[in-house]
């Protein structure tokens, strides 16, 4: 069978498609058929791809899908406007526009006309708020919100109890941003929310490999009482299962439709729960190339191969001294810690009962050498102790290692310095105390 044809600038393109701004890259394989197997061919290169659980981002460009209402008799509503202009809602609505999940999820919920009447009284109470007059003007505008977001649901509850056609149509939206540069495209709402939005995904990152230097899972901020929302059993009913705070299991489905083994990342920064997103990525990430960086909040680990044989795994805040007695993997960073007698006590003798194998090395950040002192004095006391000084400190302006003896002929060096280069990627503070297992007699005492 004859090869098939090729167009001429073919191997060209291929070369150009490499280095290109990967959403121009995008546009041209959506618009442009003959581009389609160059695209393909070719590796999608991504410096910052960020997963939320509203859109997703690269390079600074949003894409996110919601649903939107339109009015087809009169102007919208301004909180309907409102909700437009964001990029719409993030659940499925019925034809009235109420939140599907309530109906047929949560059986304890009121009928519509309970609800009508409860939002009534709500109303009553809010405009009772209303006429005091020592309210400040935010306190005010806030309230008049919840009074018009319980108007315009009594409205749409209404409605659905008269089986009227509502004066309204729902839409899916498709929300492109990059700075202030806005494109929207739209289309009747047929399909469920979830579905419309995996055939994105696959049109966007299933066509072959993906290199990503940074790749962000969740939101912007830390969640860092992530420990406190899972043991309060918070709930997040409208929330997609790898962006919850509690461990969801086989409920995570693979990261953005990637194909298996086609993803490559440099740094990943997990805000949330990093069972979830590490399961995202279990079929495909590729296993030939290990993270450099995983970047987030203390938590319940899981024994994974991709925290296991990450470079660094960086912990963000500050914690107690505690979390080292468990740390994830075996060249682990803390931001910050606070010790107490009896945590440094209890952490040091549970290393000592170890077998912690030579290599391991953990670092915190420190901003005073006042504190660190503190923290060499705890070391100073330990039975077996003694202060010297190895190659790594010897030259430097603090010379001082403390040996602690651990089995199997090994030993704990513990000293510190301010961050080199290379640190200061990941260690923002003034100093960096470095405690690293060596074989016995690796440090020299004085």
């Amino acid at each position: 069978m004859p090869a098939r044809p090729k167009p001429l600038f073919y191997e060209t393109a291929k070369c150009v498609a490499l280095y290109m701004d990967p959403n121009v890259r995008l546009q041209l394989y959506f618009r442009c058929p003959q581009f389609r197997t160059v695209h393909r061919s070719q590796t999608l290169r991504i410096k910052d791809l960020k997963v939320r659980p509203e859109n997703f981002e690269i390079d600074g460009t949003i894409y996110k899908l919601g649903v939107i209402t339109q009015y087809t008799n009169k102007p919208n509503r301004s909180l309907v406007t409102l909700s437009n202009s964001g990029g719409g809602l993030q659940w499925d609505l019925d034809v009235y526009g109420l939140p599907i999940e309530t109906r047929n999820e949560t059986r304890n919920m009121p009928d519509d006309n309970e609800q009508v009447a409860i939002l009534q009284r709500q109303i009553k109470i809010l405009e009772e708020k209303l006429r005091n007059k020592e309210l400040q003007p935010d306190d005010i505008k806030r309230i008049k919100i919840k009074i018009e977001v319980a108007r315009w649901e009594i409205e749409r509850l209404q409605t659905r109890i008269s089986k009227s056609p509502p004066p309204y149509r729902n839409y899916l939206q498709m929300t492109v941003r990059t700075g202030e540069d806005i494109q929207l495209e739209r289309v009747v709402y047929e399909k469920q929310l979830k579905l419309t939005r995996e055939y994105i995904e696959k049109r966007i990152f299933s066509n072959g490999n993906i290199q990503a230097r940074n790749l962000q899972i969740g939101g912007d901020r830390y969640t860092n009482d992530l420990v406190d929302l899972i043991e309060n059993g918070s709930v997040q009913p409208d929330v997609e299962p790898l962006f919850r705070y509690a461990p969801q299991g086989d409920k995570v489905k693979p990261l953005l439709s990637i194909r298996e083994g086609c993803l490559e990342v440099g740094e990943l920064k997990v805000t949330g729960n990093v069972t979830n997103a590490v399961i995202s990525l279990q079929k495909v990430l590729s296993t030939a190339v290990p993270l450099k960086q995983l970047r987030t909040v203390n938590q319940q680990f899981p024994d994974d191969p991709i925290i296991k044989t990450s470079q660094l795994v960086l912990i963000v805040g500050c914690w107690p001294f505690t979390v080292l007695s468990s740390c994830p993997n075996n060249r682990t960073h803390f931001e910050g810690t606070y010790v107490f007698n009896n945590q440094f006590t209890n952490v040091v003798k549970k290393w000592m009962e170890s077998n912690i194998i030579v290599g391991t090395y953990y670092s915190i950040g420190f901003h005073e050498v006042c504190f660190v002192e503190e923290l060499f004095a705890k070391f100073r006391k330990l039975p077996g102790a003694q202060s010297g000084e190895n190659k790594e400190t010897r030259l430097t302006r603090f010379p001082e290692s403390i040996i602690i003896p651990m089995i199997n002929d090994t030993e704990l060096n513990i000293y510190f310095n301010g961050p080199n280069k290379e640190e200061r990627e990941y260690c923002r503070t003034r100093f960096i105390v470095k405690m690293k297992w060596q074989p016995r007699g690796y440090a020299r005492a004085v």
